[in-house]
């Protein structure tokens, strides 16, 4: 389904004389080597059914448990999922009872057949499902990044797979594999001129429905509005058949108890979370106040105001390029845009913790891809993947990490970075 994007004929590629040295790459290829071997010797630990019931694919084995069993009505009652989720862990059990199921009713109609299956089985299924959809994603960049030299298809290749994040998401069932290759293929779609499957991969994106709002809003400042009405029709199609299966008040239920299941989400508090709440979480129980609850305040505030002034940002870059966005001239004016809306998205999105930043290749690739004779920028975006995964080692080892985060202190940066860097270049090229 993917579709390599129309790019302007005055691109610099990564490759020219602009890329950074041999031994720069080299030693970058060497490192995420070695993060991959120590990543993939840890993956054999998920080979013990007790460690498959302590991941997050349990939480999601829950709900698909609950719709093949015909009580798909209840999928976001409190007490139907501790029941459900107690019968499949035992003998062991989570904390407080349960890990709540949130995922939106069309995704978990989509997976549910999977929980016809054994637990265990269920999740090798899933593995390899996403092992397939890594592939794919690693593909596609190699695309989006516009890369030759077999060095830098390696490194590009190597940073996907050493990211932790990565990793982490195969590691626990969950998905983000998926998620970041929606962000990716709703780009190539756009850049290509395809509105219905940018559409489709949009209704994707919305099983995490809160990395939605950027990627409308850029949508609608762009003036793509047969995207935005293929999106619409798509999402109510999708909204109708959960509903016909699930009962047709399936989604006020999901909407009613969202508040009450994220009680419910084991070491899901704001401090954990790789966006602006858990930045604000952070900074607040550093100061000794409720970090949790101010960082919640702050966030959905960081959130609304956020909205208008990227909607402003993205008019003024539209006004360059008349027509779709798949047309030659303005497919490259589109790359910083889309990648600022993906790092908006998770940056200010009310709800996302490690797994999800898996997504963050995709505005790293874009910024790869356009970033001309800037070195540092391809230093940069390649040797981002090793330095986050050192801090998060670190983090794991400091037991003052329920305070700081050295991760997140990483993604608050590359935000920072993504905005200087797009003003510099965008002002070159657009």
């Amino acid at each position: 389904m993917s579709a390599e994007p129309t790019s302007s004929a005055t691109e610099t590629r990564v490759g020219d004389g602009g890329a950074a040295p041999s031994f720069v790459r080299k030693a970058c290829l060497a490192l995420h080597g070695l993060l991959g071997l120590l990543f993939l010797y840890r993956l054999a630990d998920i080979a013990r059914r007790a460690e498959v019931l302590a991941t997050d694919f349990v939480v999601f084995f829950t709900g698909w448990s609950l719709i093949v069993r015909g009580q798909g009505s209840t999928l976001y009652d409190v007490e139907a999922q501790r029941r459900m989720q107690q019968a499949i862990v035992h003998p062991f059990a989570f904390r407080d009872g349960l890990i709540a199921f949130l995922t939106p009713p069309h995704a978990a109609l989509l997976l549910s057949p999977l929980g016809a299956l054994d637990v265990q089985v269920a999740f090798y299924v899933w593995t390899a499902v996403q092992l397939g959809l890594l592939i794919v994603l690693a593909r596609g960049l190699l695309r989006l990044c516009a890369v030759e030299d077999p060095l830098d298809r390696a490194l590009v290749v190597m940073a996907t797979l050493a990211f932790w994040p990565t990793f982490y998401t195969l590691y626990i069932g969950q998905l983000s594999i998926l998620l970041a290759l929606a962000f990716m293929q709703t780009f190539n779609a756009l850049a290509a001129g395809h509105p219905r499957r940018a559409a489709c991969w949009l209704v994707v994106l919305s099983f995490k429905p809160q990395l939605l709002p950027f990627p409308l809003l850029l949508l609608l400042a762009w003036r793509q509005y047969g995207v935005l009405l293929w999106t619409t029709l798509f999402g109510l199609m999708a909204v109708g058949v959960s509903s016909l299966f699930l009962g047709v008040t399936i989604w006020a239920k999901y909407l009613h108890h969202l508040g009450q299941l994220e009680a419910f989400f084991g070491d899901g508090v704001p401090r954990f979370m790789m966006n602006v709440r858990g930045a604000v979480a952070c900074l607040a129980a550093m100061a000794g106040g409720d970090g949790d609850r101010v960082a919640t305040g702050v966030a959905w505030l960081a959130f609304a105001g956020a909205l208008p002034l990227a909607y402003v940002l993205w008019r003024r870059a539209a006004r360059v390029v008349r027509g779709p966005v798949g047309r030659k001239t303005g497919a490259g004016a589109f790359d910083l845009p889309f990648a600022q809306a993906t790092a908006l998205a998770l940056f200010f999105s009310p709800h996302l913790f490690m797994q999800d930043t898996l997504s963050w290749v995709v505005p790293l690739a874009l910024f790869y891809r356009r970033q001309g004779r800037s070195a540092a920028v391809a230093r940069f975006a390649l040797c981002w993947p090793t330095v986050f995964a050192i801090s998060v080692v670190v983090d794991n080892a400091d037991p003052r990490r329920a305070i700081f985060n050295g991760a997140l202190a990483l993604i608050v940066a590359l935000v920072g970075w993504l905005l200087w860097a797009s003003r510099l270049v965008g002002a070159a090229r657009v």
